[in-house]
């Protein structure tokens, strides 16, 4: 087919559109022709105006070869239902402003987007990709829907913009699917989906959460560095972490797994996390960020010696001078696994309360305290050391 096209001349220009405003008739007529056969059609740079009843009408249009639609402008609600595309088709720069409609079409051979705006709701509704198809970088500003549509081979949306609701709700993905670097600023619908090949999702960016909880994945899935705005929380959204959770796991994605669990925990709170125990979930966060941060709970356990040091001083009543065994005595209480801490603790004790005296219960429930508190910080230090460096 290919071959022909180049042997044939486009239809184009003055022609193309004459023969468009005759109607479906007249232009199918047209196609049918077998001097036609594999002509490719240019609507480069062309301005539909709308018809009688303010549309753009291109419903049951075949078109023969390859079809042009380079930087085109569609002025109005623009209808390509039932239309077949037998080699094709560029829509790339093009300018949908009213709502768009691709009700079962059929687009035999490779499709491009890229670049394309569709500034009303755009519906591509039980559509069949014969070819790869390239939604690069095309921004959707109303409703974006592809329910029920069949990508055959490859379908890119990279740098994709969904300003509004993206559906795709029982969609076939039969080769793989690319959303690196996509924005969905509503939550998407993925209901029934199924991605028969890899998915890739590489810091693609939702503003809610997105529901995977009843999609299929066959195969991987990349998430890296995928970023997940908390937006509207409700009594689902922790489950839908869940789903993203499990979909790391697989995938054997640790980072994300960590920063699913955390937005899951977030999540929780007020719907499976009520009363008291939201304390807990509160201070793993201020403490580790859920386990991912080492440098939270270092500087919590670096607090607690300079603040416990600085108690021990001023309840031993001692001179400025001995500040430095307040924070020694601090130490050894932290520490006391540390070889060096008997001798310390004994030294540090001595100075600020006489040698060989008992220190009162005050002092005795600080260290208490003080103790537990150094359990908890260095665990939580182990365990995010375990987290950022687990294989």
């Amino acid at each position: 087919m290919a071959e022909e096209n180049e042997e044939l001349e486009p239809l184009a220009g003055d022609e193309a559109l004459a023969l468009f405003r005759e109607g479906k008739d007249a232009w199918n007529a047209w196609a049918s022709d077998p001097e036609n056969r594999g002509r490719p059609v240019s609507f480069d740079n062309a301005k539909f105006p709308p018809d009688k009843e303010g549309l753009i009408d291109f419903n049951g249009f075949v078109f023969p070869g390859y079809a042009w639609f380079h930087d085109a402008v569609f002025n109005a609600q623009i209808q390509f239902n039932g239309v077949t595309f037998e080699d094709g088709a560029l829509f790339a720069k093009a300018t949908f402003r009213g709502n768009v409609n691709f009700y079962k079409p059929t687009f035999n051979g490779s499709v491009m987007f890229d670049d394309a705006n569709f500034e009303g709701h755009t519906a591509f509704i039980e559509a069949t990709f014969d070819g790869t198809v390239q939604f690069g970088r095309v921004r959707f500003k109303g409703n974006a829907d592809f329910n029920r549509t069949t990508f055959e081979e490859v379908a890119w949306f990279d740098e994709a913009m969904f300003n509004s609701a993206a559906s795709f709700q029982g969609t076939t993905f039969k080769k793989k699917a690319q959303f690196d670097r996509a924005t969905f600023k509503w939550r998407p619908w993925f209901d029934g989906a199924s991605f028969e090949d890899v998915v890739f999702l590489e810091d693609s960016e939702f503003l809610e959460v997105p529901d995977f909880r009843r999609t299929t994945f066959e195969k991987g899935v990349n998430l890296n560095r995928m970023a997940v705005s908390p937006g509207r929380v409700n009594v689902d959204s922790a489950d839908k972490y869940r789903r993203l959770k499990k979909i790391a796991v697989e995938g054997k994605d640790h980072d994300r797994e960590q920063y699913f669990f955390a937005c899951e925990l977030r999540a929780k709170r007020g719907f499976e996390t009520r009363g008291l125990a939201l304390v807990p979930n509160y201070l793993y966060e201020w403490t580790s960020d859920f386990g991912r941060s080492v440098w939270r709970p270092v500087l919590w356990l670096a607090d607690v010696w300079l603040y416990f040091g600085l108690l021990y001083w001023w309840l031993s009543g001692r001179e400025i001078e001995d500040l430095g065994y307040g924070f020694s005595y601090s130490a050894s209480k932290l520490f006391p696994f540390i070889g060096a801490s008997r001798e310390m603790f004994s030294e540090a004790r001595d100075t600020l309360f006489g040698k060989n005296a008992e220190v009162g219960l005050s002092v005795s429930s600080l260290s208490a305290i003080e103790g537990f508190l150094g359990i908890v910080f260095i665990f939580l230090i182990g365990l995010a050391l375990r987290n950022r460096f687990r294989i």
